[in-house]
């Protein structure tokens, strides 16, 4: 019966932060662009608190709005996007972020790892997301769980 209990309980968790991790991306962009958004947001969650991410991930959606400040603007938040950016310029939209510098420099390098290595993809096995710069096992566990085609597609239709 307990077994019962913890296997809701994880079932219950794991809708929770599924939920939580998908609430960083846009819901009008792509499955592989919020998949995407979503890789940034773990990736800047290291060592920092839920609303510092909120807060940047905000400031990064507006940057790459339509009309936002940054070159490859109108694609969104995006690999290609992030993949053509300077991390540097990254770093100055993102600075209450602890470690700016170095999450921006392997956020970038990630795109463009994704981009070449992937043909734009986020990577869903743990396998391939520890190949990405910056992604060690517990992040890679996370974007197992709460980053999937399946999740997100999912996640969408029950936000509909």
């Amino acid at each position: 019966d307990t077994k019962m209990d913890s296997s809701k309980d994880w079932e219950v968790e794991r809708e929770r932060l599924r939920s939580k991790w998908m609430s960083f991306a846009e819901t009008a962009a792509s499955i592989e662009q919020r998949r995407f958004q979503v890789f940034v947001a773990v990736r800047l969650s290291a060592q920092a608190q839920e609303t510092v991410i909120r807060s940047a991930m905000k400031k990064l959606h507006t940057a790459f709005a339509i009309d936002g400040e940054i070159e490859f603007c109108g694609e969104g938040l995006s690999v290609n996007a992030v993949a053509n950016i300077d991390p540097k310029h990254l770093a100055k939209l993102i600075p209450s972020v602890h470690y700016a510098n170095s999450k921006s420099r392997q956020i970038v390098t990630a795109a463009r790892e994704i981009k070449l290595r992937f043909q734009g993809i986020v990577p869903e096995t743990k396998n391939e997301l520890l190949q990405l710069t910056g992604i060690g096992p517990k992040l890679a566990d996370v974007l197992c769980c709460c980053n999937t085609n399946v999740v997100h597609s999912s996640y969408i239709k029950t936000q509909k």
